[in-house]
């Protein structure tokens, strides 16, 4: 399997004026469901699927548990989870301790994923890229 890609047209904020700027975005075709890890998991296991799926569920129970209570979920090999928050900056010497509201610069909650250095390390060669066609490049 390869990574498939397009050569799109972008925008470079800090590019010269009147030159075209174009980059590769990945194509996404098809998505992996819970339901294509549990029959996975199945396959490669003595499990039955009900089972995975229980496990899964509880699974997906405590990440979200665990990310509403402010906690980094660390998936020892694959990778860390973590609440992050979506804010406005604001003039620091104009606000004190006893007027600061938080609702009025959160404007809500983000979640990242930080993958292990182990993944990152077996990132997919050049080889393994697909060139789609697109309007830039046929």
């Amino acid at each position: 399997m390869a990574i498939k890609y397009q050569v799109i047209g972008c925008s470079n904020p800090a590019g010269e004026e009147g030159v075209d700027y174009a980059c590769c975005r990945a194509v996404i075709p098809d998505k992996v469901t819970f339901v294509d890890l549990a029959q996975e998991v199945e396959h490669a296991t003595s499990a039955t699927k009900a089972d995975v799926v229980g496990v899964l569920t509880s699974f997906k129970e405590f990440v979200r548990k665990a990310l509403l209570n402010g906690q980094h979920v660390n998936l020892e090999g694959f990778g860390i989870l973590k609440p992050s928050l979506k804010g406005r900056c604001f003039k620091q010497q104009t606000m004190t301790r006893a007027d600061f509201a938080p609702t009025s610069y959160i404007d809500g909650v983000d979640i990242s994923f930080r993958v292990n250095a182990d993944i990152k390390k077996d990132r997919i060669v050049k080889e393994k890229y697909k060139r789609l066609p697109s309007d830039l490049m046929a």
